[in-house]
């Protein structure tokens, strides 16, 4: 009786009640050491399910293992239970309020209880040899029970071993046992074994295999239904839904519940109508899930409060995605109700509750309320998610030694791959849980195990996934809304086939979203015929009036992103792109080569290729590295962000040796030559090499060191795949808005104007932004054809909570987080030469596992708003140097490409005269002619972000001196 009352607190969703009255009950009852494993099975099984249901996954499966090895220890303790002869059929009749089976099967008859022999019938070799004597003797036991706790440990542990399980000695031996028929041939127990035997096979992966099993295991001797039985239904409704076959899930699934009500099995119940909740929901069956109601009513007579409040969680996603919301957050009240105190509001079910929550909030335009019920149900999934602990099982296995390489390459490659459309149809709290949870080390792993089977190719790719999952993992939607954002906004150039094919069919599923964006572009097209700045008060208050209409469908439209992307929704991943490696090959033009960093924990590695070739190395020791790289940003006078250098310093080339050697530790041991000179080099850096400026890496040439610059030109990318273009090009007559304000702190705002005034001259369309802005800066953004910021930049808080335009920072609406809102489409060119970042201070105090994470994170959070080519500065210099640099490379860019028009800036600023007067972070000292500019501190200290574009046809240019 105890083990059953323990079992009732389980099924009423008393976890921790449950799992005290087990273990209590599993020490009392264990008398014998013959019959302890007979207990155990049980046991250790519903130990599992306790901590399974509260999400402590390890020791759910340490249980479960413990179940199964008791189970392959024993294997054939079937022979020794006494069957009855004959099944006769079951005279009494249960009424199911739901629905009536179709399956013509009668119901069994079957003792509660059978008995098995335990001990030895003779005992006389222990007489003569010593030993324990075992008298034999009958004792009875609930042969169901253990078997209904043999396939539920099996399915369990199958379940959260995920991929591994193919890998998995314990399954394969499961396996081996069960095949060698371990009960009594040509007997009706036989589909006893046959269930054991198709669980064991599904748990290996071998659903081939499984399937006639399974189908022989629902009938004894051809006629009867078992207490057995719902297994395998629910288990032949399983292979139907990863199938794609809806309908005959459906209908294996609804019988699995018939039948686990005739032999009661509220576990089964639960699962099957899930499974039967998702059949009806992926085959677009109209309404909602008729049976769902009537089960529930029915669970709640029979006080089953796990099964009651999972089919009222049921009931509310289907009416959500019916577009019933009040229907569903009455149900979800319902549900919380049902709930109460019990341990299953902090388990899986109370996730689900608030993922659903979540989405219900969504839909009633409650966006923070929303945000804050995810954020509940995603901190359960930190711990209680499958696919997490598929991914750390994994790893586990790799790291421990237990797999080999070649295992492990297949086994991280299905782990870590991204949510697919299957993915996001079967458990969309999942597929976010994976995206929004950093896991640097196994990727780090899947890397250099790709590196040690020399799969370079792949290493690439996966060095790439790597950095847009540390984008994703940033993101409070884990990559989720900026994909969806860019299917519904992003232009049709950088969309495959399948996203626009979806971006048609959720504009026609989610009419709301489709009518706010109608009215988006009749606003914005108003807006465009508009001056960016208002002449007038009244031509103000109407524009004002029109950005804020503006702001308005947009909220409403990112309300609806938010239903998207907590549902079934099958969105792939679109931005940062993945592309293989021989696509990025083929995507580079001749004389253009791409060199790639990828930093480990431990190791440096470079790729550099072309469209021909590529070559691979790995950098020697990183700390050596790192410290050369000080060096140099100290050679150029990086102490702090406002340090002065003297006149001797800006004079000195002494940095060229310090440059000279970061570039040969770089490219130790490679077949790197970049005394070579070639057309175009696009530079995709990690970690610490976001700091070090490549534009001033010297090169020996013709006896002589010449810095990178002067090779060719230079272009940076966030990731190997934005190295090469992905999009249309930027409007070259577009206009540009100029924010000025003070670019070093002591400076009078008239440097700035006056530079504003000079670009207006040559830049046609150029306009300074004035305070107060007609509407926060993330919704006026969206006019900005061109974004040119001459101020300081404010970098404090986290990556997304600086102002890109920061005279508006601070208000609702300024920060980066919220650029990366509707309306999409910013500023396709943004040019920002008051960033900050720790190359300033030398790196002083940073800490190495999140370097080059500011600039990372802000590059790639501007381009998925729709940015195509940045400029930032790693340090701030502030003086006219600053502004000349940023007022040529503006100028030019109509005419040419984003590199050529930065390397033709450079060039004719390095040749420039210092104007010391206007040099703020030059010491004052009285001089009979000025340097020039040609000191890496005034010109290699911005990195150009862009996606490339076929070059210009070259003009004659200064070149730099030095």
């Amino acid at each position: 009786m105890g083990y059953f009352a323990a079992f009732r607190d389980f099924h009423d969703g008393d976890y921790e009640d449950a799992e005290r009255s087990f273990r209590s009950e599993r020490s009392s009852s264990i008398k014998t050491i013959d019959s302890r494993w007979i207990d155990s099975i049980c046991y250790e099984t519903m130990l599992g399910e306790c901590y399974y249901h509260m999400g402590h996954l390890d020791e759910a499966l340490g249980h479960y293992t413990a179940a199964v090895q008791l189970v392959v220890a024993h294997s054939e303790w079937m022979r020794r239970v006494q069957f009855p002869a004959m099944i006769p059929p079951s005279g009494s009749a249960v009424q199911i309020p739901w629905g009536v089976s179709t399956r013509k099967a009668r119901r069994g008859r079957f003792p509660k209880e059978m008995s098995t022999g335990q001990g030895r019938i003779d005992n006389n070799e222990p007489f003569r040899r010593g030993g324990v004597v075992q008298r034999a003797y009958l004792r009875p036991i609930h042969v169901q029970e253990i078997i209904r706790c043999t396939t539920l440990a099996i399915r369990r542990r199958a379940q959260l071993l995920g991929p591994a399980r193919q890998y998995d000695m314990l399954t394969e031996e499961l396996v081996a046992k069960f095949s060698l028929r371990p009960g009594r041939l040509n007997h009706w127990s036989e589909s006893w074994i046959d269930i054991q035997l198709g669980v064991a096979l599904m748990a290996a992966g071998k659903e081939d295999q499984a399937l006639p099993h399974l189908q022989r295991s629902l009938l004894i001797a051809g006629e009867f239904d078992h207490p057995l039985t719902s297994i395998g239904l629910l288990e032949l409704g399983r292979l139907a839904l990863s199938g794609g076959n809806y309908p005959a899930a459906l209908r294996f699934f609804e019988e699995a519940t018939y039948s686990a009500v005739h032999y009661p099995d509220p576990g089964i119940l639960e699962e099957a109508f899930r499974g039967a909740a998702l059949a009806y929901m992926l085959d677009n069956r109209k309404g909602v899930y008729p049976r769902l109601a009537f089960a529930a009513a029915w669970a709640k007579r029979k006080r089953l409060g796990q099964l009651h409040v999972s089919l009222l969680l049921l009931q509310a996603e289907n009416y959500a995605v019916l577009g019933e919301t009040s229907q569903a957050a009455l149900l979800l009240q319902a549900a919380q109700q049902a709930t109460g105190r019990r341990d299953m509001a902090v388990g899986r079910l109370g996730a689900r509750y608030a993922f659903l929550r979540a989405l219900v909030f969504f839909q009633q335009h409650k966006i923070a309320d929303g945000n804050a019920a995810l954020a509940t149900a995603t901190g359960y999934m930190q711990r209680g998610s499958y696919w997490l602990f598929h991914i750390k099982y994994a790893d586990r296995l790799y790291t421990s030694g237990t797999i080999p390489a070649r295992t492990a390459m297949d086994l991280y490659t299905n782990v870590l791959r991204d949510p697919q459309p299957a993915d996001w149809a079967a458990d969309p709290m999942e597929s976010m849980a994976v995206l929004m949870t950093p896991h640097p080390g196994p990727i780090e792993r899947w890397f250099e195990v790709a590196m040690e089977r020399k799969a370079h190719e792949t290493a690439l790719e996966i060095a790439d996934r790597a950095r847009r999952h540390r984008f994703y993992s940033s993101l409070a939607f884990g990559g989720r809304l900026v994909s969806l954002r860019r299917i519904l906004e992003g232009p049709d150039e950088g969309l495959d086939r399948q996203s626009l094919l979806l971006r048609q069919d959720l504009l026609a599923r989610y009419p709301a979203y489709e009518q706010h964006r109608q009215q988006v572009r009749v606003i914005r097209d108003q807006l465009k015929a508009m001056p960016l700045v208002a002449v007038d008060q009244k031509a103000l208050q109407k524009q004002s009036s029109l950005l804020g209409q503006l702001a308005d469908h947009c909220a409403l439209q990112e309300a609806v992103l938010r239903q998207m992307a907590v549902r079934r929704e099958p969105a792939g991943l679109v931005f940062p792109p993945l592309r293989s490696t021989k696509e990025i090959q083929e995507s580079l033009p001749d004389g253009h080569a791409v060199l790639v960093f990828f930093a480990t924990s431990r190791h440096l590695y470079g790729f550099l290729l072309n469209n021909e070739r590529y070559t691979y190395w790995r950098v020697g020791a990183p700390a050596a590295l790192q410290q050369k790289i000080v060096g140099l940003l100290r050679a150029m006078g990086h102490y702090q962000a406002n340090h002065e250098l003297a006149i001797d310093e800006v004079k000195s080339d002494a940095w060229k040796q310090e440059a000279q050697q970061v570039l040969e530790a770089l490219l130790a041991g490679s077949r790197v030559d970049l005394a070579k000179e070639f057309d175009e080099l696009a530079i995709v850096p990690d970690g610490l090499l976001w700091y070090v400026p490549f534009e001033a890496l010297q090169v020996k040439v013709d006896g002589k060191l010449r810095p990178l610059i002067s090779r060719f030109r230079i272009r940076y990318a966030p990731t190997a795949s934005l190295a090469t273009s992905v999009g249309p090009a930027a409007n070259p007559t577009g206009n540009t808005a100029v924010v000025t304000g003070r670019l070093y702190p002591r400076d009078d705002e008239a440097i700035a104007q006056n530079a504003l005034a000079r670009m207006a001259d040559v830049l046609p369309g150029t306009v300074g932004i004035k305070t107060p802005l007609p509407a926060p800066s993330s919704i006026y953004a969206s006019l900005f054809d061109r974004l040119i910021v001459l101020d300081d930049l404010a970098l404090n808080g986290g990556p997304y909570s600086w102002a890109p335009v920061p005279i508006d920072r601070g208000r609702p609406g300024s920060s980066l987080g919220d650029w990366l809102s509707l309306p999409w489409d910013g500023p396709r060119e943004v040019i920002l030469p008051g960033f900050h970042t720790a190359a300033e201070t030398s790196l002083k105090g940073l800490d190495p596992t999140t370097a080059g994470h500011e600039l990372f994170l802000a590059v790639c959070g501007l381009m998925s708003g729709g940015s195509r080519t940045i400029l930032l500065s790693r340090w701030r210099t502030g003086g006219a140097t600053s502004f000349d640099l940023v007022r040529e490379f503006a100028q030019e860019l109509p005419h040419t490409s984003p590199a050529e028009a930065w390397r033709r800036s450079v060039f004719l600023t390095a040749g420039s005269r210092l104007n010391l007067e206007q040099e703020p972070r030059i010491k004052r000292t009285v001089t009979d002619e000025p340097p020039k500019a040609n000191h890496p501190f005034f010109w290699s200290g911005y990195l150009l972000i862009d996606s490339g574009s076929p070059p210009a046809a070259a003009e004659e240019e200064p070149k730099p001196a030095g």
